[in-house]
């Protein structure tokens, strides 16, 4: 008999006629030498040590229900939204046709963060060259969302810092310039 295999953004999917289909999860993001490497549909956990520095708690998948925020959320709600666990800083990154890339980057650190963020992006059928992205700071307790227009397959974030504040502080459009 013919079995079947179906891969899509990370799941492998295999099957044989007649048997029950085993899912084997696969993720490729990474945290390593102080570069966090998030891939579309992936969620990555820092753990924040006493010295300031991070280690990788766990990569999973995510939906993009994952990502949204409910429809109905009101600025003064944000700090509700908050799921990743005490000590923590998750990451993220989901794509729809009708909303476009967004990140999610939760804090739950007791630290404000400042980072700085390259994105890879799908045009014309090709992932681009690495490129600069103005990013917002996360204070403690906080969730932040980044947003882009255009399918964003990777985020590429690194030179995190404390910083201080309880509003997000965001970076200038022109980066790159």
């Amino acid at each position: 008999m013919l079995g079947h295999v179906l891969a899509v953004a990370g799941v492998m999917l295999v099957g044989a006629a007649g048997a029950a289909t085993a899912q084997e999860v696969s993720t490729q993001s990474a945290y390593v030498q102080g570069s966090l490497n998030l891939l579309l549909g992936e969620r990555v956990t820092l753990t924040r040590s006493d010295d300031g520095t991070y280690a990788l708690t766990s990569v999973g998948l995510v939906q993009i229900t994952d990502i949204l925020p409910p429809a109905d959320t009101k600025p003064e709600d944000v700090r509700g939204l908050l799921t990743t666990p005490a000590g923590t800083l998750s990451f993220g990154l989901q794509s729809r046709r009708d909303v476009g890339s967004i990140l999610r980057v939760e804090n739950a650190t007791g630290k404000g963060i400042r980072y700085v963020a390259y994105i890879r992006r799908v045009s014309q059928g090709a992932v681009t060259e690495p490129r600069r992205t103005s990013v917002c700071t996360v204070p403690p307790g906080l969730v932040v969302f980044e947003h882009w227009p255009e399918p964003v397959f990777q985020v590429i974030a690194a030179s995190f810092e404390d910083v201080e504040g309880d509003a997000p502080v965001c970076e200038s459009h022109d980066v790159n310039e």
